[in-house]
């Protein structure tokens, strides 16, 4: 009976672990390293930023509003948009609000990252563009 339940009890983290979700902490990268991903892995970027803050975006940038992302609707049929195999990569002014969404859509099993925004963007030296993210 004891093998029994030693059994059971080794058998549970491997049954969790299985799992199809695979819940990774977000990561916090720098401008270079996303632009890196972009190009050779197809990341996707997200402006979390509202709309009126939108300046200046990342070219090639969605749109996902953090006010918006409080919608579960709405949250959710953006995070269906999204496809699983690529890494979405959020940002905003500071990286405080982008953390925050990274965080929620890394729940769902997305592989995510952040960074500040534009203005660390720009440091880095690479290009931005006028208007707003699509």
């Amino acid at each position: 009976m004891r093998r029994a339940w030693v059994a059971v009890l080794l058998a549970v983290p491997l049954l969790s672990a299985a799992g199809p979700v695979k819940r990774a902490k977000p990561r916090e990268l720098d401008p270079r390293e996303v632009q890196r991903l972009v190009k050779e892995e197809g990341a996707i970027l997200v402006d979390v930023r509202e709309q009126e803050e939108r300046r200046e975006v990342v070219p090639g940038s969605l749109s996902m509003p953090t006010t918006r992302s409080f919608d579960d609707r709405v949250w959710d049929a953006f995070a269906a948009s999204l496809p699983k195999d690529k890494t979405i990569v959020f940002y905003c002014v500071a990286g405080v609000r982008a953390k925050k969404l990274a965080k929620k859509l890394s729940k769902k099993g997305f592989a995510t990252g952040y960074f500040d925004g534009p203005e660390q963007w720009k440091a880095e030296g690479l290009a931005v563009q006028k208007g707003h993210a699509r």
